[in-house]
């Protein structure tokens, strides 16, 4: 028992170092922690939850739901740095970005800048759940309201004069800048001189570059003699002002304290070492009474204390040891009550303290370890028993400076507090549960600006209350602070792009409207190329929810993974749509994932396990079965559609920096570019034979993250976009790149894309995503369009089973190349060229026709598309217009029908021929006929001909059409017609005599005399035996005589019609 009772006591102690280690190492600067690296921190942090078996940020503990505090916040700060470190040592870069900017500015290419660069947003919200970005800090105008500052972690400072309606920006010009806290000197309006501390103090994103000064209201800054590098990873967590000597101020840091008596020109480092949040005045007392809080990853903070102006410190109380963090707030209504918030090591709430005499002792006023009072968790239900919540990320407080007992407390909620710290009250909700105003959720800083005004920063944004948190206002309308991750372009619709912002969600924008279409922090995101309703949006780890109706609905597609999968993604996973067909979509987690169905059913194509995850991926637009990945380090191929995957690492540049990238040539699936971060010239490289060698062309870039590369294949000669930590650059062809960056802020671009204009390229557009401030657009650098174009294709080509159809593709070139093929392919059904066929080539060097052949089988559809390949140099055209092919394996029928029947005496009589469907090639020869000629043959109204029979004797007439005498378009013959016949009747001589007519001689030398008994009014026609009409009279008199002799002797028919009827009578010339 003994011996399993300290097992049991190791491994909790075990968990307890490990979990100490990585917060220490997290939240320590690097000189603190003796030069611990990246890899350290992250081994550390892996190790202690590895037994939570965390999933998605949450892991489970007797049954019950917990989310894992803190896991969210080192995530992001781990995507962060992992481009930035040494791949190779884990070590933080050692650079100044200031001064890496303006030394690249004042040596850069000055090629004319074509961009013009303007912000799309997001730069409104719904508020509530829905936000901007995140907000640290707030300061005030000293004399007016209506005039405050506010600072974000990467989107730099903020001004407003008109009570936060409109905002201006006064850092675009620095680099990457984070603001965590902001003071204006005390003759302010004179001098405006302002001061801001540099990083992110809670987020870790952006380390401080030190103190920054302003004498011009912020149009220009410089570096005070406070100053840190990067690799340093300072964070400075407060910078305080003494309110009547601007000369006097104080920071406090993750590294200690710090006082200047000289505006920063030179420091005294006044407590040398320990992560402190926090440092206050006493109020009235501010030449010798200070408070400070230290935080312990141990365990038991400590307040300090100073009495003498902050030039000595002591440690004058110390919290229990379930605290870690301690912020502070000093009444201004009663100095001498100091109160202080601590949160526990899984940044749940340890208590609220009060002290009545300047911070001699404390009294725990509200114990946050109760059951149901952790203030600072995420649930809010009635008997809730997390103790769990985000104390080391949000944590603030705020005592009225009317009344010592009203205090407002902010973690993922904001409380409220009139008796002193001893009841709470939720204030507001982060998605207005519990009957709460609904306000963003995570809360950094709350301020009051005078004893009614009170405002928060949280991580949607600024919220401002004047009636005590009843009613909250948002006032970041106008702000551009989104850190977005990744966007997607719409190419069908201009202007329609969606992102992925940390903190709040992926957003679409659509003619200039914002919408939320996913919470949570929003990643990757895609809008498929040919319709822009369907679209997708990731949450962290690469779950990816997609929508067919333009978010009206939506459905999580990676819940179909199969079952007992329990891979997942990076912290942003890549996924890609094949260019050949819209409903299939490459994932990438460990290995490699495809759907065909838009995310119905998945398959695993890949077996490679990568334990560092899939970072990037791209696929050749030219053979969708190319495709490029890479985790960092390994570089990995496949040509066949991932059925086989080759490693191509050994090939790849040698450096310690990541590959951040790839993007593939449009029309050579061969020729690829890959990105690097780091801070050293490996930035951008080029291949021209599928990763097997590597040419750098990084010549032109600043040496900062390049974070991702694009090309513009629109464009003639190759021109390339390339997105780095300070802005968006260009290249075209072998010559440098050069900064394409016009009225862009010097800002992380995160992702750029191009929405591409087919019919007036130069209106297409590139995008760019930005980490701080936003999305951005612009117009291209000038271009000549590709030279390879496909002529629109008209008409229906018919095939069927056996038959194929003939097409011509003509296409143009603005260039000659030697020794060129080119080459026509068909799409399938839909225009997608996933299974595209080769239907003909030319081998030319110039422009020409391609006479091409549909293959026999070919499906019916209505939007088939071709497009043409050239060989060398590899480029191809775009798709042309959609046309029509039409199957066809239907053979032509055939039906003989006439008003007669039966018996007839008419001579000659009409007979409907008619097909099934247009024929060609149907003469009068191919009519079979017995006892009778075609007098007539009548093609005008086909498929339906009209023939005229003349019987050449009584008894039966029989009319055929074979089979195989006429085709219809596509070569099907037709069937034989059934035979149709009828008994021809020829009137005779007791026709004659009814009527009274006598014919004589007859046969005669080919005189005829025609005798009638009446003067009956007759039309007379006389027809050879092959139809023909030989002759044409009337008769008019009881005795009329007719001359026939110029014919030929032979047998004729005489037919006359009388009273509507005809009669017809055989005669002979001898």
């Amino acid at each position: 028992m003994k011996k399993l009772t300290f097992l049991v006591l190791l491994t909790i102690v075990s968990t307890f170092v490990f979990s100490q280690n990585w917060k220490e190492q997290f939240y320590s600067p690097n000189d603190v922690k003796g030069g611990s690296n990246f890899y350290e921190i992250q081994d550390d942090f892996n190790e202690y939850w590895l037994p939570y078996n965390v999933k998605g940020g949450y892991y489970y503990e007797n049954g019950e739901k917990h989310k894992a505090a803190g896991w969210k916040q080192f995530r992001r700060w781990e995507w962060y740095w992992e481009t930035r470190i040494n791949r190779k040592t884990g070590e933080f870069p050692e650079i100044n970005l200031m001064k890496i900017q303006d030394e690249f500015i004042s040596t850069k290419n000055s090629k004319a800048d074509e961009s013009n660069w303007i912000n799309m947003g997001p730069n409104s919200s719904d508020g509530g759940y829905a936000g901007i970005g995140r907000i640290n800090c707030i300061t005030f105008h000293p004399t007016d309201n209506n005039t405050f500052w506010i600072g974000a972690p990467s989107g730099g400072l903020w001004k407003t004069i008109d009570g936060g309606s409109t905002w201006e920006t006064l850092t675009d010009t620095l680099p990457i800048i984070g603001v965590s806290e902001i003071v204006l000197a005390n003759d302010y309006e004179t001098s405006k001189t302002i001061y801001v501390a540099t990083g992110d103090r809670d987020g870790g994103d952006n380390y401080s570059i030190g103190v920054l000064k302003s004498t011009d209201d912020g149009v220009t800054w410089t570096t005070t003699g406070l100053s840190f590098n990067v690799s340093s990873q300072y964070r400075i967590t407060r910078l305080l002002m003494h309110p009547t000597n601007s000369d006097t101020m104080y920071v406090s840091t993750n590294g200690g304290v710090y006082k200047t008596d000289d505006g920063w020109n030179s420091w005294t480092e006044v407590i040398s070492s320990g992560i402190f949040f926090d440092v206050e005045f006493k109020p009235n007392c501010e030449d010798t009474v200070l408070y400070a809080a230290k935080y312990n990853y141990a365990g038991a903070p400590e307040l300090y204390k100073s009495t003498d102006g902050g030039d000595n410190w002591n440690s004058e109380f110390s919290f229990p040891t379930l605290a870690t963090r301690v912020e502070l707030d000093v009444a201004r209504s009663d100095s001498t009550i100091v109160y202080a918030i601590a949160s526990t090591q899984n940044g749940g709430l340890e208590g609220v303290y009060k002290s009545e005499n300047s911070g001699l002792d404390f009294t725990k006023v509200f114990d946050g370890t109760t059951s149901g009072n952790n203030l600072l968790n995420w649930h809010m239900s009635v008997g809730d028993t997390d103790n769990s919540g985000q104390g080391t990320y949000d944590l603030t407080l705020s005592v009225s400076p009317a009344d010592e007992n009203h205090l407002f407390l902010g973690g993922v909620n904001t409380w409220e507090s009139t008796d002193g710290g001893v009841n709470w009250t939720l204030n507001n909700h982060w998605y207005g549960g519990f009957s709460a105003a609904e306000v963003h959720a995570d809360k950094h800083y709350m301020e009051y600006q005078d004893e009614n005004t009170f405002f928060e920063a949280n991580d949607g944004g600024i919220y401002k209350t004047t009636d005590n948190g009843v009613t909250w206002e948002d006032l970041t309308d106008g702000m551009v602070i989104s850190q977005i991750y990744k966007l997607g372009v719409s190419q069908t619709v201009v202007n329609e792009v969606i992102t992925g912002l940390q903190d709040n969600g992926s957003k679409l924008t659509e003619s200039s409207i914002w919408y939320d279409v996913k919470g949570g922090d929003g990643m990757e995101c895609i809008i498929d190329y040919t319709d822009e309703t369907v679209q997708y949006a990731t949450y962290v780890y690469g779950q990816i929810d997609r929508t067919l109706d333009h978010w009206s609905s939506r459905v999580d597609i990676t819940a179909n993974m199969p079952n007992g999968e329990e891979e997942n993604g990076a912290w942003v996973t890549p996924y890609i749509i094949d260019p050949d067909d819209n409903q299939t979509i490459y994932l990438g987690y460990e290995d490699v994932w495809k759907t065909t169905n838009r995310g119905t059913s998945w398959t695993k194509i890949s077996n490679l396990a990568l334990s560092n995850k899939i970072r990037s991926m791209a696929i050749a637009p030219s053979d969708h079965n190319t495709i490029y990945i890479t985790d960092f380090d390994n570089f990995y191929k496949t040509n066949n559609g991932g059925a086989s995957w080759n490693n191509i690492t050994a090939n790849l540049p040698s450096t310690s920096n990541s590959i951040t990238y790839i993007s593939v040539d449009a029309g050579d699936p061969l020729h690829l570019w890959i990105t690097y971060g780091g801070y050293d010239a490996v930035k951008a490289y080029e291949s021209l034979n599928g990763g097997t060698s590597w040419t750098n062309i990084s010549t032109g870039l600043p040496q900062v993250p390049a974070n991702t590369i694009i090309q513009n294949k629109l464009s003639r000669t190759q021109q390339l976009y390339a997105g780095t930590d300070i802005g968006v650059f260009f290249k075209e062809g072998e010559a440098d790149w050069t900064l394409f960056s016009n009225n862009l802020p010097s800002v992380i671009v995160t992702e750029l894309e191009i929405y591409y204009n087919q019919t007036t390229p130069e209106n297409s557009i590139l995008y760019a995503s930005t980490y701080g401030r936003g999305l951005w657009k612009s117009n291209l650098a000038s271009f000549e369009k590709v030279a390879l174009q496909v002529s629109g294709i008209s008409g229906i080509y018919y095939v069927s089973d056996d038959s194929t159809a003939l097409i011509d593709i003509s296409y143009t070139i603005n260039e000659t190349y030697t020794s060129n093929t080119f080459t026509a392919y068909l799409s399938d059904e839909t225009g997608n060229f996933i299974s595209e066929v080769e239907i003909g080539n030319l081998v030319s060097d110039a422009a020409g026709t391609i006479h091409g052949t549909i293959p026999t089988g070919t499906v019916s559809g209505t939007g088939y598309k071709l497009r043409v390949k050239s060989s060398s140099p590899v480029f191809e055209s775009d798709a042309s217009n959609a046309f029509e092919i039409v199957l066809d394996n239907v053979v032509p029928t055939v039906n003989i029908s006439s008003t007669e029947s039966g018996t007839t005496s008419a001579s000659p009589f009409d007979v409907s021929i008619t097909f099934s469907e247009k024929v060609f090639d149907f003469i009068e020869s191919d009519i079979t006929l017995s006892n009778a000629t075609v007098s007539d043959f009548d093609d005008s109204t086909a498929p339906v001909y009209v023939v005229s029979i003349l019987p050449t004797a009584g008894g039966d007439v029989t009319i055929d059409v074979p089979e195989n005498v006429a085709s219809d378009s596509i070569g099907n013959k037709n069937t034989a017609a059934t035979q149709w016949s009828i008994t021809y009747t020829p009137t005779g001589i007791g026709k004659l005599k009814e009527y009274g007519i006598n014919i004589y001689p007859n046969p005669s030398n080919g005189k005829f005399t025609i005798e009638t008994a009446n003067k009956n009014a007759s039309d007379l026609s006389v027809f050879d035996l092959s139809g023909k009409v030989v002759y044409k009279g009337s008769l008019n008199n009881k005795s009329n005589e007719i001359d026939l002799s110029g014919l030929a002797k032979g047998i004729y028919i005489l037919q006359l019609n009388i009273k509507s009827e005809t009669i017809s009578a055989r005669i002979s010339i001898k």
